[in-house]
């Protein structure tokens, strides 16, 4: 703890928050000790001070920034985490939407922040689940995670047995995975797969490259940013999904108090949001 100094955790927090959002808070310099040191390796450096004193010549090299910010990111993640959102998305927000479409139309989801591909995958294994009430929907889900090496992680769907019985059954492993025999690991079958495309993304830059979505899941993230950022994100988020279509936050996160553009959603108990048409509306006369 010594070798990191108050200044060298603003340095950081400056940085990253850059880089970004995500605002690591007072001093968290335990955090930067865990985190940093398995980097310096990678950086050909003995000590954290010397990453400190490279970034202090150069704090826009994006070879430090990037490494940094996706180190400090968490990345903790399960399958069906929380899962009364699943359930809700079942029992409600798919048969909703369903009824408005036309068959055709394939729903579009958006796992924004999907970290190494949990949600996703949980999302499409709900859905296979939900085949006796729902059929075969219509869907595509986009995940997007600003970190490439949980983009990369998630492509490949290659989870611990560990990892694997964090939220699954072991009937419901056998269902979507196949074993990896080399490593004793298990990977999600292509089928599931095939549903989800994974990409880069970084909150700070525009969404509109996505298109617009019916579903967000935007869960356990917002919390790291501050409220500036929240309202800049969620506003974002707003004008890219649908009119009919719905937020799912975590089960901490709130849009009250920091846009009026979603309204909790109806019948739900947790936190799901529809969209304020008409705040939309006035937000957009506003700007044009």
């Amino acid at each position: 703890m010594a070798e990191i100094s108050i200044e060298d955790y603003n340095l950081i927090s400056h940085v990253v928050k850059g880089y970004s959002g995500l605002d690591l808070g007072p001093d968290k310099r335990y955090l930067l000790e865990s985190r940093l040191t398995p980097l310096l390796s990678k950086f050909k450096m003995t000590t954290l001070a010397e990453l400190f004193a490279a970034l202090r010549k150069n704090e826009r090299n994006p070879f430090y920034i990037k490494a940094i910010s996706e180190a400090l990111a968490t990345h903790e993640s399960l399958f069906f985490r929380d899962v009364v959102p699943f359930d809700f998305m079942i029992k409600t927000i798919f048969p909703n939407l369903m009824k408005a479409n036309p068959p055709e139309k394939k729903i579009r989801i958006w796992s924004a922040a999907c970290s190494i591909g949990q949600e996703p995958y949980s999302i499409a294994f709900a859905l296979h689940e939900a085949r006796a009430t729902l059929g075969q929907p219509n869907y595509e889900i986009i995940a997007t995670d600003f970190s490439s090496f949980a983009i990369e992680r998630a492509k490949r769907g290659i989870y611990s047995n560990f990892e694997a019985q964090r939220g699954l059954t072991q009937t419901q492993i056998h269902t979507f995975f196949n074993n990896v025999p080399s490593t004793g690991e298990v990977q999600v079958k292509d089928i599931f797969k095939s549903r989800i495309t994974f990409k880069e993304l970084n909150f700070l830059d525009s969404f509109i490259s996505l298109g617009s979505f019916d579903i967000i899941f935007c869960r356990n993230v917002l919390i790291y940013f501050t409220n500036e950022m929240k309202k800049q994100i969620l506003e974002k988020m707003a004008f890219a999904l649908q009119p009919n279509g719905y937020l799912v936050l975590g089960n901490t996160e709130s849009t009250h108090g920091i846009t009026n553009l979603f309204d909790r959603a109806e019948r739900s108990n947790c936190s799901i949001y529809s969209k304020n048409i008409k705040a939309i509306s006035d937000s957009y006369q506003r700007v044009v």
